[in-house]
């Protein structure tokens, strides 16, 4: 008795901890996507997503524990902006190129090796399909999926 009541109250509390009100709610999400240009993501940020309130579900991280880029009270509106965009395509390359060789090599890259495709990845601005036709078209992925048609 004791178990299961132990059971339920850490579902509660896990569930009350991670902000979930009504796991069987189901909110329709209707995005207009255009193709081409950033006009269409531009509007979305603009106005707020899929307007709806996402303020009651999906609460703003707490200042306390802020990981991102730090800014300083010296630095001009223009400058935080940057280092915000900076910090951001760094973080985003280095999450595509980890799951590019995660993906099409099968293997944990070296140091040196993952460091140089995160700088080429933010200096050359490649975008995800340029990642993956550069990976899927390389000697080492046909190598390893000739091996596994075998």
């Amino acid at each position: 008795m004791l178990r299961e009541f132990s059971i339920v109250l850490l579902l509660v509390v896990s569930q009350d901890a991670a902000g979930v009100r009504d796991v069987g709610a189901v909110v329709p999400v209707e995005v207009p996507m255009k193709v081409g240009g950033s006009g269409g993501l531009l509007a979305l940020l603009n106005t707020g997503g899929s307007g709806l309130d996402l303020s009651s579900h999906r609460p703003r991280r707490s200042a306390f524990l802020h990981f991102g880029v730090k800014i300083c009270p010296q630095e001009t509106m223009e400058e935080v902006i940057n280092n915000h965009q900076v910090y951001y395509q760094l973080r985003v390359c280095q999450e595509a190129v980890w799951e590019a060789f995660r993906i099409f090599l099968d293997r944990i890259p070296g140091t040196a090796e993952y460091q140089r495709w995160v700088r080429t990845c933010q200096l050359e601005s490649l975008c995800i399909s340029d990642l993956a036709k550069n990976f899927s078209g390389s000697e080492e992925h046909r190598n390893l999926v000739a091996m596994e048609g075998e």
